[in-house]
């Protein structure tokens, strides 16, 4: 029942994976590779949606910041025949210009607290307090 006489599998000493064979890879080029196919399958996908597929134009739009002018602002571009990226800076930026302290990359805060207390501030970049 257990014997090794009748075992097909026998003991060797040459390594399957030295010599010739091909089909040895690192595992990370492997990854690396499948990840830059499947990429580059997308973008191929996406450019001929954009150049062969219908056109994708919608009627209405909306733009909400919070500041007013800002949002007219943005929907000023739409009605001039922007498009929504165009809408989104222009109120981002104007957003950026009308409360600086809730726009852009970083941020900076500080309190000013009632006499006799501290001055409590957080700065998540690095600017100059005025």
């Amino acid at each position: 029942m257990g014997s090794q006489d009748v075992s097909p599998l026998r003991e060797t000493t040459k390594d399957p994976f030295s010599g010739d064979c091909s089909c040895r890879q690192d595992g990370l080029t492997v990854i690396i590779t499948a990840c830059l196919t499947f990429a580059t399958g997308v973008t191929v996908a996406l450019i001929m949606q954009i150049y062969f597929g219908d056109p994708q134009i919608f009627h209405q739009g909306a733009v909400v910041t919070d500041a007013a002018r800002c949002t007219a602002l943005g929907i000023e571009v739409l009605n001039k025949q922007g498009s929504s990226v165009d809408a989104a800076i222009a109120s981002a930026l104007c957003s950026g210009i009308i409360n600086p302290h809730t726009a852009g990359i970083g941020g900076y805060y500080r309190e000013h607290p009632d006499e006799g207390s501290q001055c409590s501030q957080f700065n998540a970049i690095t600017q100059p307090v005025a």
